[in-house]
């Protein structure tokens, strides 16, 4: 089953986050003299500058040694922070702009493996990061492949997820039957590259990703559609998860949420901050990655000040 036309501009902004860098574009951006800047666009833009300080300041008590292992032992940093960042967005609104028109924002990457002869079957893994409720898990899922692929893959792949409407937790969001469509192309060699678009069957989240993968095919460009993967939290990859990560430097706790009448483990963050310092960490900060950390800055700002983004950034 294709994904409906109107989903495909999420692929458009998405490959416009991941090749532009954040708040350079013109019309993206507004002026920050204070001559400018309304009373509510300041606030915001204070709420936001506070929330990126703090992420900033989580380098420093990495090289405290601030964060000690569980067992007690020092425990090395993974990283600095700053240096992951990039370049500070000029302001709220920029940070916002790449998807300003959708709600509900969850960031995730993953990997895959795929065989098909022009029908097939893929199996892979999610990492997900719930920028509304503050939660990470980790998800597996598999389901039938259909379309003009013939061969074998194995990718990686990163994107934006959207929800019409607040879910309960990340398990909510990420839980249960999706539909995708997936544009793959030869690079060189058995190098290739890929855009996928996904929906829930009941429209309530969709989405999109963008990644490379290794493997062989008959064809240069392909087309494939999976009509009914099934996505279920994995427990066990959330714990390794969250033993990855630092309890005080990210603000962090392992809880269980209850979906579907079963306990599943969720990595809680406390503040926006948290979640951003630890996408950026897991990605490397590239540009995917740093457009999410800011993304979930701005939110956070949001919160903090009580607007929406229509009124924060008209």
């Amino acid at each position: 089953m294709s994904i409906s036309s109107s989903r495909w501009p999420l692929l458009a902004a998405l490959a416009a986050s991941s090749t532009l860098a954040i708040g350079c574009a013109a019309d993206a951006e507004r002026s920050s003299s204070s001559e400018d800047l309304t009373e509510v666009e300041g606030s915001a833009n204070a709420a936001f500058d506070d929330e990126v300080d703090g992420m900033l300041a989580l380098a420093d008590a990495q090289k405290a040694g601030a964060c000690p292992a569980r067992d007690g032992a020092a425990r090395p940093a993974a990283g600095s922070v700053k240096i992951l960042a990039g370049k500070r967005p000029s302001g709220i609104c920029a940070a916002l702009a790449p998807f300003k028109a959708f709600d509900h924002p969850y960031f995730f990457m993953g990997g895959a493996l795929s065989a098909q002869a022009r029908s097939g079957y893929q199996a892979g893994l999610d990492l997900v990061w719930d920028l509304d409720n503050l939660q990470a898990a980790t998800f597996v899922f598999h389901g039938p492949v259909f379309g003009t692929t013939r061969g074998v893959s194995a990718g990686a792949y990163a994107g934006f997820g959207f929800a019409t409407s607040k879910k309960s937790s990340v398990l909510d969001a990420w839980s249960g039957v999706f539909q995708s469509a997936t544009v793959s192309a030869s690079l060189v060699g058995v190098l290739g590259a890929s855009g996928t678009g996904f929906r829930s069957p009941d429209n309530s989240l969709l989405g999109g990703s963008i990644g490379i993968s290794v493997g062989v095919s008959d064809l240069p460009v392909n087309v494939d559609a999976a009509p009914a993967s099934v996505w279920s939290a994995w427990d066990a990859g959330t714990e390794a998860y969250d033993g990855r990560i630092w309890d005080c430097t990210f603000g962090k706790s392992l809880r269980s949420v209850t979906y579907d009448k079963k306990p599943h483990k969720v990595v809680q963050f406390q503040r926006s901050r948290g979640i951003a310092a630890a996408i950026l960490w897991e990605t490397g900060g590239n540009a995917l990655g740093q457009s999410a950390a800011y993304y979930a800055l701005a939110l956070g700002a949001l919160r903090q000040s009580g607007l929406t983004v229509s009124q924060a950034c008209p």
